[in-house]
């Protein structure tokens, strides 16, 4: 998996631009939806789908709620495809959902773009979820407007957001007691450029916070390994040069994409004995390596 097949894509329009990024977790547009809802639910479950196997005329889509009430949020991934799929989150900035829908799934374009001055966050989500499974992520939203996308690539290298898989959500301030934050039993720390768990995991349950505590944003995809795969070879079963055929390991969950100093993700595990690794695709901008060529990879075993 490359550089641009996550939320770095989007993230990189903006640097071509000359943009810079909002490092609040409130985005700045005003959402459109009403400020009072006691109906808006805390939790939101998901369903990633494909038309076929990759290809030109496949088409990938999420369907499910577009609209949550802030706070903390239960997001729930049930992948229905059969290629991995994720439900990465992010805020707009000040621009429309059909703005970065536009700049996702056509190449960067300066046009028009100069003087945009805050541009879309990463603030978590589910990183990823193996073809018939489930996973589920909590992240804390403030009220605003945000978008959900898959990043992963299809075999060409090409991100399925590009092929459509990217759908607006609506956080907004409702009436009633907020849902409570989890409490974790284990927690993975991310910094430039490396993973630190407080606890090893065991087999079994597990709620795991993902702290982002580097200086530029990073993920945590937790995938189960196959056979004596390393996640080098994860990673480069991702590559658009690769021979076409699933990676050599399963994705569990973990945290998707987050900014430094926001919010503590959590991610609902369930863990099996095996090799397991962490890994993140993220980079620190376009001309610079994906961290996990800087060693952000972490292989480790639950018996």
């Amino acid at each position: 998996m490359l550089r641009s097949t996550l939320l770095a894509t989007l993230l990189a329009s903006f640097a071509i631009t000359g943009c810079t990024v909002n490092q609040s977790t409130a985005p700045t547009t005003t959402p459109t939806t009403p400020t009072q809802n006691p109906a808006a639910p805390t939790e939101l479950a998901f369903v990633a789908t494909q038309s076929g196997p990759p290809g030109n005329n496949t088409t990938y889509a999420f369907s499910g709620p577009d609209t949550a009430a802030a706070g903390w949020v239960t997001l729930r991934l049930q992948n229905a495809g059969i290629e991995p799929h994720q439900l990465a989150l992010f805020t707009l900035g000040n621009l429309t959902f059909q703005q970065v829908k536009a700049l996702i799934m056509s190449p960067p374009n300066s046009s028009g773009m100069a003087n945009m001055s805050t541009g879309p966050q990463p603030v978590g989500g589910i990183a990823v979820a193996n073809p018939g499974s489930n996973a589920t992520t909590v992240v804390r939203l403030a009220a605003g407007e945000y978008a959900i996308a898959c990043f992963i690539p299809d075999d060409t290298g090409t991100p399925h957001a590009i092929h459509g898989m990217i759908a607006p959500l609506h956080i907004i301030t409702a009436r009633g007691d907020p849902a409570p934050e989890p409490t974790a039993d284990t927690t993975i720390t991310l910094t430039d450029y490396n993973f630190t768990l407080d606890h090893e995991l065991t087999t079994g349950e597990h709620v795991v916070a993902v702290k982002n505590a580097g200086s530029h944003d990073h993920e945590a995809v937790l995938v189960r390994l196959h056979g004596n795969a390393t996640a080098m070879d994860v990673i480069n079963a991702f590559a658009p040069d690769a021979p076409p055929g699933p990676p050599p390991a399963d994705g569990i969950g973990g945290g998707a994409a987050m900014a430094p100093g926001i919010s503590p993700e959590y991610a609902m595990l369930t863990i099996t004995p095996g090799r397991y690794a962490l890994i993140c695709f993220e980079a620190d901008d376009d001309q610079s390596p994906p961290h996990f060529a800087l060693g952000m990879t972490k292989e480790f075993t639950v018996a």
